[in-house]
């Protein structure tokens, strides 16, 4: 019997040959009779009992002719008998070459399994990361780090530039409370305070997929260049409110 029942080798190969070379000397029969315990050994996947008439039976073969073919295949060293066991070194070697491929096979499935969770724990990280910074409850919302904002020009959203207050000095966009604008990272949004003219601030209020409120604060220097950053809801209530007299500066 197999000393390792876990191995599985349901098939071998035969080399064309060796097969020839090593089977010359032996007649049909007794080469049909040493491929059938070739092939008893490997679904056994190791020595198989020397029980001679069971094994005659298996190969088809009555005992007058299995016994002297089973002492042929011993004395050409195909066949070797031992504590009451068969075995042959083809089958042993052929054995081995399985056993090696399937374990070659299996950390192969290993490697790529490990790889395949490490890739799926870095995405789901990722999207975590996306979801913590996306999702900010609007009563909760820690202070964001600030994000640089686009020039005036690639700003998509503003449409109107409010001359007057440009003419006064102010920074060189101007909005209207409820118009819609972008909010980096976080998407479309809408006006919701103008803090101040010089320099240019606003409040904007974003919502989320799942109905949550996020407030962002955005600046414009008289340059254009501005920065965004995630505000609590305190913190833009406790902002001003742009009285719309621009000599009057108001600051954030």
């Amino acid at each position: 019997m197999s000393d390792n029942p876990k191995i599985n080798a349901p098939w071998f190969q035969i080399f064309a040959s060796d097969f020839l070379a090593q089977t010359g000397p032996l007649t049909p029969s007794e080469t049909g009779i040493y491929v059938k315990l070739l092939s008893v050994m490997h679904l056994h996947a190791g020595p198989i009992p020397a029980d001679l008439g069971r094994l005659a039976r298996r190969v088809g073969a009555d005992m007058r002719t299995f016994r002297p073919a089973l002492e042929a295949l011993i004395d050409a060293g195909l066949v070797v008998s031992n504590d009451d066991f068969l075995w042959s070194p083809a089958a042993q070697s052929s054995i081995e070459n399985i056993t090696r491929k399937s374990k070659i096979a299996s950390e192969n499935v290993a490697t790529r399994y490990r790889k395949s969770e490490q890739n799926q724990r870095s995405e789901s990280t990722d999207v975590s990361m996306l979801d913590v910074r996306c999702q900010i409850e609007d009563t909760q919302a820690p202070p964001g780090p600030e994000i640089s904002l686009p020039s005036q020009n690639d700003d998509k959203s503003v449409s109107d530039v409010d001359d007057e207050a440009a003419r006064e000095g102010a920074a060189p966009l101007a909005h209207r409370v409820g118009q819609q604008i972008t909010i980096p990272v976080l998407g479309r949004g809408h006006v919701c305070k103008i803090v101040s003219r010089r320099p240019y601030i606003l409040i904007a209020k974003h919502r989320s997929k799942d109905g949550r409120i996020i407030f962002a604060r955005m600046q414009w220097d008289a340059d254009g260049r501005g920065a965004c950053r995630v505000i609590t809801a305190d913190e833009a209530d406790a902002l001003p409110t742009f009285s719309g007299e621009t000599s009057n500066d108001q600051s954030a």
